[in-house]
Formats: C-alpha cells, structure tokens, sequence
C-alpha cells in the first residue's frame, strides 16, 4: 500500500500553519501588557543592567533581542510540537489502515496454517514508504510471516521485553515508540481475532525519522525567519534609541563636567517635549548646584582652619559633619613639641596685640614645614606646636630641621629690624596613642591621647636640663629607617615625670653650628665608648674619656655633666641593681 498521497495532504497544510504562526505572533505582541510579559521586559533591566554599566541604545536593543528570543522559541516550539503531532497522527492513521488490512486478509490462511499466502501477504510490505517492517504472528506468539528491516534479526517466536516508550491503546490495537536500530519507530500491533476469538497478531513499524529530518528542516527555516526579524526588530530598536539616548548622553557629558567643577557649561537641548522640559530642569539644578557647591566650599575651607583634613582622613571621615562625639582610633604616630625657649620674658615686653602678631608671623613660619613633609598640627598651645606624623620617624626628623632651616631666615629678618632673634626647642617620641574626640554633644574637640603624647612634651622639656636643641626618644631612634644617615648621639638615660620606666634619650645635632658639629662628630665614637663604659659602672675609664671630649669641645655642656657624675659615682657608688639612672 502507498501513503505518498497521505503525507502529500500534510504538506497541504503548511499555508494554513504559517498563517497560524504569525497570527499567534501578532497575539503575543498583543498582550505585551499582561504581568508575564511586562516581567520579561523590565528583568533584564532590573537584573542584568543594574550591574552593568550600558548605554540605553544597548539596553534597548538587548531587551528586544531578549523577547523576540523568547517569543520566537515559545511560538517555534508550539509551532513545531503541533507540526510533530499532525505527522505522527497521519502515520498513525497509516498504520491504522495498514492493521486492518492486514488483520482482514490474514484471518483465514492463519487459520489454515497457509504460511505461503501469509508470506505472499506481506511480499510488498518492504515497498510501501515508511514502513519498516511488517510480521504476522499466531496466537501461540510463533511467527508466521515477515518481512522489512528485522527479518534477519527475529526468530521462531517474538520477543516478549521491548523497550519502548509513550505506550497507547486504542481498543484492541495498541501502539508505541520504540528504537530499531537506532532509528525512531511507531511500533503497533492488532489482534486477528474471528468470531471474537484471537487467532493470531499483526505487528507492524512505521518510521519516524523523516518526521524529525522535517521537523529539522522546518527548525532551520524557523530560526532564519527568526533571525530576519531580530535583526529588522533590532536595527529599529536601535534607531529609537539613538532617537532617545543622543539628548541623554549630551546631558550626562555636561553632568560629568559639573562633576568636574565646571560648573558654567551651557546645556544645548531645545525641543517642547519631555527630554526638552528636563534639560531645563537640568539646568536649574546646575545652578542651584554651584551655588550649593560654592557654599559648601567656603564652609569646608573654614572648617578645615579648626580640623585638619588629615585628622578627619585618619579617622575615616569625609566631612566635618560626619565626625561624632566619641570617634577614635588607636594608631602608630610620632608626635613633636616645638616651643619657644624664654617665650614668657619676650612676651613681657609687648602688648597683647604685639603678642599676637608676633605668634601668627611665628606660626605661619612653621606650620608649611609641617605640612610640606606629611605631618599636620594638632593643636597650638600658646607658643607651643603639637604636631602628629603619621608616616613616621623619618618624616618627623625632616620637618624639623626644616622648620629651624626656617627659623634661621626669620631671625635674620628679625635681627635686620633690630629684633632679638627667637630660639625653640623640640621634643620627639613615637608610640601608640589613640586619636578621636572628646567633649560632650554641645561641644567637641580633636585630640590625641597616650602616654606617647606625655613623653613627647616631657621630653621637650629635657631640653632645659641638658641644654640641647632637639631630643628623641630611644622609640623615635629605633623607628628611624636608618639611624646612621643623622647625626645623632646618646644623651641620658631619665625617668621622667609621671613615669616610672627609664627612657634613653638622643640628640639630634644636625642643625648645630658648623663648628661644633664637627668637633661632635669628631668625638662621637669616644664618647659612645664613655657612655657604655658609664652604664656599665666602669667610672674611672669614662671619666677619661669624657675629659678627653671635653678637652675637644669645651663648649660642649654632656661633657661636663658626666664629668662630675662619674667623680660624684666614684665616691658613692651605685650598686649592681643600678639601671642607669642618676639620681643625686
């Protein structure tokens, strides 16, 4: 039997199925309104772009691309599901007539036993298009006749297990899906029954691959059609974007240079619609804005006269207006005292205005020094500097010997207009101390707290004691990223006051005269060896050396000093539990 005509109707369906296609397209374009769809276009905005930085014509375009995907595979797989469906019910109708006719002429030879004409039955079983096999079996399950693809494969009797899918009944006639030789078969069998009495069974396998080699087919067409309108659908997408995002993209160049303090660009929008309204609006705020900015500038710059910008970037803060009452931190810092040496006698001889004034030219001498090598000041106290380095030692060194650099140049000016040159003296020390602010809600203030802030102002005051210009602690010396480049020697081992633990103090004499500088460099190294033979109780051998410096470098005061303690040692000695101190 021939089914060519059969499948020939199915091709006369097509029209109608493209014309199913497309009006199922203009439907779902239809009820773009519904929840479903508006998810679809407004998800990849939400999800995809807000992480994403992409231009509008690009958000636009993908959008479109991502529904006209979407829609497109939903309406393609429908389409081609009901395609699939309208083949495979035409085989199984094929089948259908094939059973019966089968089932019609088999009944009497396999009553008979007739072999032959059950053969001669299915002789042209092979021909008809899409049949792959065709057997005949009695109602003891032997088979009586074959013919098609498994005629060599089967034996005496039919296999009882298949392996099968999709299983169907239909009356008496029962049908499936199975694999034959790897090829997709619609496998169905009838019973040949007479007078309601089951004589036998006929088993026959339709092939479904042509149905898939056309269902491929149909998908290759479907996607190029798809593809036609993605790229129609996207180059107008991307048209009506550019109609939409140029006046955009103009607005966000005169944002970014507003951002950039221009703050006078000229905003070249015309138009009576709404992007027109809002480049108007736009350029409203843009002068609302820079009056704001300029504003909040002159505040900030008064501001940052009271707290330093460093103080508020050490605790983390942007703005003065973000700092909170109890705001700290605990860091590494090395902290220096600068003051006037004699202050209260030169402030006798002026007026509080003179005072004044005399404070101000002093101060804004120093503080460019500070700040030139990444210190800031933390406060004044009278004509005292308190100034922090968060950098280091290193940084602390340098910006004090520039500020005496300074000094120097201010005193000759000084001294040109008759004035009495001005000397400091400086204490530094490096610790741990915790920065933050105190008060209460009404009224609070930047300040640092630690026992490294204490021993820096005691040690500035040491000063006086062995009359030298700059001391440092024995924690600012080891902090030094080389302690050899400065020149800088042992002064004292002291308890200050308010401790109970020693400290070793150093002088740095970078900025002596050049003189005496020479002459302490000369000396160093014995006097090192005077101060180790000091600590270690050997008087006797220290006191020849310090004579031997003092005979060097009479204008030397440590010389002196040690001198008279080693003879003062000598006659009362100290004892083994003696840690350096001298205590007379």
């Amino acid at each position: 039997m021939e089914n060519n005509l059969e499948y020939t109707k199915i091709f006369s369906r097509m029209p109608s199925l493209i014309t199913l296609y497309f009006h199922s397209s203009f439907c779902v374009f239809l009820i773009t309104g519904n929840p479903f769809m508006k998810f679809l276009l407004t998800w990849p905005r939400e999800f995809l772009f807000s992480k994403v930085r992409i231009s509008i014509r690009f958000q636009l375009l993908i959008m479109v691309t991502l529904v006209v995907v979407i829609t497109g595979f939903i309406l393609g797989w429908v389409l081609l599901n009901r395609i699939y469906g309208e083949y495979y019910d035409q085989t199984l109708r094929n089948g259908k007539l094939l059973l019966n006719h089968y089932t019609e002429n088999a009944k009497e030879p396999l009553l008979n036993d007739d072999v032959l004409t059950l053969n001669t039955l299915l002789k042209n079983a092979v021909s008809i298009e899409g049949l792959r096999y065709a057997v005949i079996i009695d109602r003891n399950r032997i088979i009586r006749a074959k013919a098609g693809m498994i005629v060599e494969e089967l034996g005496a009797k039919l296999p009882d297990e298949e392996i099968f899918k999709d299983f169907k009944q239909d009356g008496d006639l029962e049908y499936y899906i199975k694999s034959l030789k790897e090829l997709p078969v619609l496998a169905m069998s009838q019973p040949v029954k007479l007078n309601k009495v089951k004589i036998g069974e006929i088993a026959l396998g339709l092939d479904l691959l042509w149905i898939h080699q056309q269902i491929g087919q149909y998908t290759m067409e479907l996607t190029g059609i798809g593809v036609l309108g993605l790229c129609l659908g996207a180059l107008m997408a991307f048209w009506v974007a550019e109609q939409f995002s140029s006046p955009i993209i103009k607005l966000k160049k005169v944002a970014n240079r507003i951002a950039h303090g221009n703050y006078e660009v000229e905003i070249n929008i015309s138009g009576r619609d709404e992007i027109g309204s809002l480049a108007r609006s736009f350029d409203q705020m843009r002068q609302a804005v820079q009056y704001k900015i300029e504003e909040l500038q002159t505040l900030n710059e008064a501001y940052q006269r009271f707290v330093p910008e460093e103080f508020l970037r050490l605790l983390g803060r942007e703005s003065i207006v973000n700092v909170w009452l109890g705001d700290c931190i605990e860091m590494d810092v090395t902290i220096v005292f600068t003051d006037i040496r004699s202050f209260t006698s030169m402030s006798e001889g002026m007026t509080p205005r003179e005072n004044f004034m005399f404070l101000n030219s002093y101060l804004a001498m120093m503080a460019p020094e500070i700040h030139r090598h990444h210190g800031f000041i933390d406060k004044y106290i009278g004509d005292a500097i308190m100034a922090l380095f968060p950098g280091g030692a290193d940084d602390a060194v340098q910006a004090v010997l520039a500020m005496r650099a300074a000094l120097k140049n201010w005193n000759q000016h000084r001294q040109n207009r008759g004035l009495v040159p001005v000397e400091i003296s400086t204490g530094i020390n490096s610790g741990k101390l915790m920065l933050g602010t105190i008060g209460e809600p009404q009224r609070i203030e930047g300040t640092v707290i630690g026992d490294a802030v204490n021993l820096a102002s005691r040690i500035e005051g040491m000063n006086r004691t062995f009359h030298t210009k700059i001391l440092l602690s024995e924690y600012t010396y080891a902090s030094l990223t080389d302690s050899a480049f400065w020149l800088v020697r042992s002064v004292d081992k002291v308890i200050v006051r308010g401790k109970e633990k020693p400290v070793k103090l150093f002088e740095l004499f970078e900025d002596d005269p050049v003189d005496i500088k020479k002459i302490k460099i000369f000396t160093l190294n014995t006097y090192e060896k005077a101060i180790q033979l000091y600590g270690e109780q050997e008087f006797e051998s220290a006191l020849q050396m310090f004579e031997d410096c003092n005979r060097n470098c009479p204008e030397d005061s440590l010389f002196p000093m040690y001198i008279e303690r080693c003879r003062w040692l000598m006659d009362h000695p100290p004892g083994p539990t003696w840690n350096g101190v001298f205590l007379h």
